[in-house]
């Protein structure tokens, strides 16, 4: 195994291209030239027997974190922490397309602000590997800096592993991060049109087939469905719903890539043979990202698809989706019977985190308001304002919350069985963005064949693990 290395320009250059799904010459910004030569050492000072300072009240912190669905009630817990604790947390909130860069850059120059970062379980691993985030578990078991009712261990072990990292891949890893969001597939079906969502792919399949006007032109919809395709990172993280359900895996337990198994590539086969075999879905669907998918299920083009699941408010407004207010429904993602003849599901979950800037000077204090932010009586707050993100199980079995927001039953459920991809390994975001994307669009395009494509995938995958140190 490697020896954790500290960050250097030509590392971050390659982190800043995989983490941003492959960006072709990226450039530094100004905030990346090198420091100033240090000023002299100065001879050192009497030492003076005064009782030391007290230590300067903290009034004002600093975060950086991306607009999102979460803007605007994440603006209100900053109000309300203003007004409990006197702390002004000052936010930047750079556009999502810059956000890694802009991050980087700071954590490149050693800058002390800001002193909260922003992160998924991606790219926590490279993070952490490369220094640039700080550890947490000195804080944690601090109930003066984490408050009485904290309850780290409420998270599942998932959750918490997530946030976690090892360079030898422990499970008992060190913590570097706390959750704020679970992001997580579910299925969103037209309640009008589908009695009774699909318990397998393979009925999703059908269903998608008898709501296609060219199979079934008495179909009252164009298409049966659609999904990400776009060369973004959700692509392949909806194709491991697939994946997993059908017995497939990225790696197996050696870390040998096995992105070309009999069940890999059935599972492709099948997802994408809607696309190229069946016309099942809009033929622009090679472009389709979150807000291109969303808008084409909100006009009414096809009856069912998968989408994270905050996207449910969307659906149920009818300022926002006037055509199907009233009529959407949704459910836990389909899957395959297992050996015992039980459907497995797998939803792909992912989970938003914050941690610690490891130059800031404010780390205790910095800490303080992540813990508050987190913990249960500030996940209530927050979902109280309107966050539908929550991944606390506490704040989900919340009676008068699951009343407010029924989507918290399918994420709860979410929470205990969804699946995360192997963001342990730091190389697994290059294999990802760096391979597995163009190989989907050029199935997709039906330029190459599901075996074909992740057969080269495969092959350029298990290279990059064997320069890595991890498979001879």
């Amino acid at each position: 195994m490697r020896p954790t290395e500290r960050i250097t320009r030509r590392r971050f250059l390659v982190l800043a291209s995989t983490l941003t799904g492959a960006v072709a010459g990226l450039g530094l910004v100004a905030g990346c030239q090198p420091a100033a030569t240090p000023a002299p050492a100065q001879p050192a000072a009497p030492q003076s027997t005064a009782a030391p300072a007290a230590k300067t009240k903290v009034s004002e912190l600093s975060m950086i974190l991306f607009d999102n669905y979460w803007t605007a009630s994440l603006n209100e817990m900053l109000k309300k922490y203003q007004q409990e604790k006197g702390v002004t947390v000052t936010w930047e909130n750079p556009p999502l397309a810059g956000f890694y860069q802009r991050q980087m850059s700071l954590s490149l120059a050693k800058e002390k602000k800001p002193d909260i970062l922003a992160f998924n379980d991606t790219v926590l691993s490279q993070y952490a590997s490369q220094g640039m985030i700080a550890p947490l578990d000195d804080y944690l078991k601090d109930p003066n800096l984490t408050g009485a009712d904290y309850n780290w261990t409420e998270f599942t072990d998932q959750t918490r592993k997530a946030a976690s990292w090892s360079k030898d891949f422990s499970a008992q890893g060190k913590t570097y991060a706390l959750p704020i969001e679970l992001a997580t597939w579910a299925y969103f079906y037209r309640s009008d049109l589908i009695d009774k969502p699909p318990e397998t792919w393979t009925e999703f399949m059908e269903i998608a087939k008898q709501f296609t006007k060219s199979i079934n032109p008495k179909s009252p919809t164009e298409y049966g469905t659609a999904f990400h395709a776009k060369a973004l990172p959700m692509t392949y993280k909806e194709w491991y719903a697939w994946l997993w359900a059908y017995g497939g895996d990225i790696f197996d337990a050696k870390l040998q890539p096995v992105l070309n198994s009999a069940q890999a590539v059935k599972s492709l086969e099948d997802q994408y043979g809607l696309a190229v075999k069946f016309k099942a879905v809009p033929p622009d669907t090679a472009t389709y990202d979150d807000a291109a998918k969303t808008a084409a299920f909100q006009n009414g083009l096809f009856p069912q698809c998968l989408h994270w699941t905050h996207q449910y408010p969307v659906y149920l407004d009818a300022t926002k989706s006037p055509k199907l207010a009233g009529k959407v429904k949704y459910a836990m993602v389909p899957g395959m019977p297992g050996s015992d003849g039980k459907v497995k599901r797998f939803p792909y979950a992912q989970q938003w985190m914050l941690g610690l800037n490891p130059n800031g000077e404010r780390k205790e204090d910095a800490f303080k308001f992540i813990a508050w932010l987190t913990s249960p009586k500030g996940v209530l707050a927050w979902a109280q304002a309107g966050y539908v993100g929550v991944i606390r199980p506490s704040v989900l079995k919340d009676p008068e919350m699951q009343k407010k927001m029924p989507d918290f039953v399918v994420r709860l459920a979410a929470v205990a069985i969804g699946r995360y991809g192997p963001t342990y390994i730091p190389e697994y975001a290059q294999i990802a963005d760096s391979e597995l994307l163009p190989a989907l669009s050029q199935v997709i395009a039906g330029s190459k064949s599901a075996k074909a494509a992740l057969d080269g995938v495969n092959e350029k995958a298990t290279a990059i693990m064997k320069t890595a140190g991890y498979i001879k």
